[in-house]
């Protein structure tokens, strides 16, 4: 089991990260779910997209030198609004509800300990008639200043473990049905040990979800997704 200390580890793309970021803030912001799905806010490539629709597009990672590091990017990420109404008025009412969840002073929460988003705005948003002549769609582009910490993996400790439950699910993300391997381990307690931590077994990677508790400091179940899936 790893946490922050010693041998660097690799880190996901920044794109990915904010892109998890941007979905997870619009699902729960009731004034997009009012006027989209949340089940319609997703990452595809279907043609003709769901109507009404939210579609992660296209993204662009671009380094800032503003440190030695070099451990600042600023990544543009597009949005496309679709919805079928014979105005423009209701995709920019989508617009308004993303540019009301992003836009605010609110940083984005990405996910794990490895990036901070330090600023997040809207560039700027287009509204257009599609040709099919029935579906309106908008362009929304998303600005986002994230700090990439090098911050490096060390081991805090190495024990043996029972697995209790190790399979693949499918779950429904924004993407549609993804299967996400699931582990349950049981191992003597272990004092300190943090969701933020990680735990490594048969080769792989595992992101700790949850830490349970057996009796009183005698046992650990943890529950973990492997780090691809998570």
């Amino acid at each position: 089991m790893t946490g922050h200390g010693a041998s660097l580890m690799p880190q996901p793309d920044p794109s990915l990260v904010v892109q998890k970021a941007i979905r997870a803030r619009l699902v729960a912001t009731a004034a997009v779910t009012a006027l989209v799905p949340a089940s319609s806010i997703l990452d595809t490539n279907q043609r003709p997209a769901p109507v009404p629709s939210i579609v992660l597009g296209e993204m662009q990672v671009v380094d800032e030198e503003v440190t030695l590091q070099r451990d600042t990017v600023r990544v543009y990420a597009t949005l496309h609004l679709w919805k079928r109404e014979p105005s423009l008025a209701g995709v920019k009412e989508i617009a308004g509800a993303v540019r009301w969840a992003i836009g605010r002073l609110t940083p984005l929460a990405l996910e794990g300990a490895d990036f901070v988003c330090c600023d997040c705005r809207i560039d700027g948003a287009r509204f257009m008639r599609d040709p099919d002549g029935e579906t309106s769609h908008g362009v929304m582009t998303i600005n986002a200043l994230v700090q990439m910490l090098m911050v490096p993996w060390a081991t805090v400790a190495t024990v043996r473990a029972q697995v209790i439950q190790a399979n693949t699910e499918e779950f429904l993300r924004g993407a549609g049905a993804t299967d996400e391997t699931a582990v349950i381990f049981r191992v003597r307690w272990i004092n300190g040990l943090k969701t933020a931590d990680r735990v490594q077994w048969d080769g792989q990677t595992f992101n700790i979800k949850e830490l349970k508790e057996i009796r009183r400091h005698k046992g650990l179940d943890i529950r973990c997704i492997a780090l691809g899936n998570a």
